[in-house]
């Protein structure tokens, strides 16, 4: 849980609207179908795996990018993160 609590903070900090919860699955709604596919093609472009969830699994408009917070993670992970998902 600490680790989650962690990247939750870190995202808030950078501006990324609070994921609910406490546990290893961090929900970041990005909005737009397109801008979330964007979103992880450019993750996965750094090397790190998400998946965007869009309608109809969620409402339209509220797309998004779901995270897992595994203990394994690579150390770095989260400054890889945040840099390639730094709100310019």
């Amino acid at each position: 849980k600490d680790r989650s609590k962690k990247w939750r903070q870190a995202l808030t900090n950078q501006g990324w609207e609070n994921s609910p919860g406490d546990g290893p699955i961090l929900s970041l709604v990005i909005g737009s179908d397109q801008k979330a596919l964007e979103l992880q093609s450019k993750l996965e472009k750094y090397g790190l795996l998400c998946v965007a969830i869009r309608p109809p699994t969620v409402p339209e408009g509220t797309s998004r990018l779901r995270l897992i917070v595994r203990r394994n993670l690579p150390k770095g992970t989260l400054e890889k993160l945040l840099t390639a998902l730094e709100k310019k």
